[in-house]
Parts: C-alpha cells; structure tokens; sequence
C-alpha cells in the first residue's frame, strides 16, 4: 500500500475521534443500558449492537425473532455446524429469502465461485459441495446482509484498505465507529501475554490498552474477531487505530476498555465479513467496514 508520508500537516495532531456512548440503546424507551461482555461467538452481534437503533415504529417482528435465534445458537455454540446450517436454511426460508439469488448477489462468494477448480458446476452445486463450517460461514453473512443490518440500521461503507489512513479518518468524521473483521483482540494473542495500559492516550473515560510486540498469534486462528473502531490518530508521526472489543463489558459506571494498534497491523489483519485476508486479496472490493445509518443517534460528534 502506497501512502503520502507528508500527508498531514502536523503529524502529532491529526486524530478523529468520534463519540459512541457506552452501553446500547434499548430499543423499548432509547434509555443507554449496560452491555455484558460476549458469550460464545456473538462479537460480530455484540458489535453490531453497539451502533444499533430499533425502530418502533417499524420494527420487523420477524427479523427480531431471527436475530434473538441467531444470537442464541452462537451463545451457545459447540462445533456443530451442521446444526447452524439447518438453522440457516430454516431462517432463509421463514423470512422469505432466496439462498440461491442471494450467492448469486454475494460478491464474495461469487469471487471464490469463479476461482472454482471444476467450471461445469453451478453456483448450488459449488455451494453443497462446501462443508457445514463453509456453509454456515456463507449463510450467516447472508442473514445478517439481508435480516441483522435493516434490523438494526446498519450498512455497509465503502471504504476499502487502499483508500488509506486518512480516508478511514474522513469515514469516522462522516459516519461515526465502524465495526470491523479481522484477527483482532485477545483472540489473537497469546492468552498468557496480558495486554499493557499506555498511559499517554488513557482518559478518564477510556482506558487504552497495547498488546505486547511478540504476543500475536492470529495468523495461527482460524476465526477472526469483530471489533468497533472509534478513534485513528498519529503519535509521534506512526499512524495508529483504536478500537472497543465486544468481549469487554460496557457501561456508563466504569472507563471504556479501548485497544490500540499500528494502522499497518490492522490493515494487515483485517479480513472481510467471510474472513478473507485483505492482504491475500488486496485488488478484490470486498466488503470490510460497516457503520450506522443515523450515527446522529448516538450523539455522534468529532
């Protein structure tokens, strides 16, 4: 990735960071309540939840009951992906989704369809022929592109890794936190290595955290993690990203738990919602950040 080293006028002030209160917005009387910490492998729900709104006055009673499902079976999740796929298939069928003209529509799955060794099959035969692990990959991307995302009034940005660090800041100016895949967190770390408090970004609202050079393991897991970003800023001239893990509680009574990386590490973990690594498919347009429609909502402000 090619960026202009002199892009910012004074590298220790460039910083956008954008509010996003603690807790979630009750969806019965927009009250701000406490959210626990993820269960299971809910992060990319339990971070979606943090930039989501509810609209009573619209609210599709069906794609809440698919969500509270949806978030049930990852809860209590047990390496049965057979069991997830029937859920799928059953979910796609109850809310009146087509599985077939959903690949046909799901750019990523199309990108690895046409790199198929055998080129007769179609588009369902590639599709069955995947195991119950690839399957459900597949289908939860497409119930929550087409349930999760208009239930919660989420949707996808279009800034992409090549677009740069500053255009990532311009995204959180316009758009408020971004939630993001990719080998991200504790997940991705040596369990034994706690991460380090760095003292020079901490305020009395957000704790900031590092992990120690030498602890990752991600490219060793083979799930990758959703986090929310809130803040990108340059210190001492190094550009760095700073985002909130859904494993960590949050709440209005305690300081934030905020995480921070080198852009460059996190563009080079960063997968898209399959996890597809970016740097293994730096030329394709994959899907990789996704924000509020009504950032407003949650007081979003720079």
């Amino acid at each position: 990735m090619q960026r202009n080293k002199n892009i910012y006028r004074n590298k220790n002030t460039y910083n956008i960071l954008v509010t996003l209160h603690p807790g979630k917005k009750a969806k019965e009387d927009g009250q701000i309540k406490a959210i626990k910490g993820q269960e299971g492998f809910t992060c990319i729900l339990k971070s979606l939840r943090r930039m989501a709104f509810f609209d009573q006055t619209n609210l599709n009673t069906t794609a809440l009951n698919a969500y509270k499902k949806i978030k049930q079976a990852m809860m209590n999740f047990h390496d049965n992906y057979d069991e997830l796929v029937q859920m799928g298939v059953e979910l796609c069928k109850n809310s009146n989704i087509d599985i077939q003209k959903a690949l046909n529509s799901d750019d990523d799955f199309m990108f690895y369809y046409c790199l198929r060794v055998n080129k007769k099959q179609t588009i369902k035969e590639f599709f069955d022929d995947l195991n119950s692990m690839q399957k459900w990959t597949v289908l939860y991307d497409i119930l929550i592109e087409k349930i999760i995302l208009p239930l919660m009034n989420i949707k996808n940005i279009s800034w992409h890794p090549r677009d740069g660090f500053e255009a990532l800041g311009e995204s959180l100016k316009q758009h408020g936190a971004h939630a993001f895949l990719g080998k991200f967190g504790a997940y991705s770390h040596d369990e034994n290595i706690l991460p380090l408090p760095y003292k020079n970004e901490t305020t009395h609202n957000r704790h900031v955290l590092y992990f120690k050079k030498g602890s990752y393991i991600g490219d060793s897991v083979p799930f990758a993690h959703c986090v929310v970003v809130d803040q990108v800023k340059v210190i001492e001239g190094k550009e760095f990203v700073f985002f909130r893990d859904p494993i960590n509680a949050s709440n209005s009574e305690t300081p934030e738990k905020i995480y921070m990386l080198s852009y460059e590490n996190f563009v080079n973990r960063l997968t898209n919602w399959k996890g597809g690594r970016y740097i293994n498919n730096k030329y394709s347009d994959f899907t990789y950040g996704r924000v509020s429609h009504s950032p407003e909502k949650f007081g979003h402000s720079v």
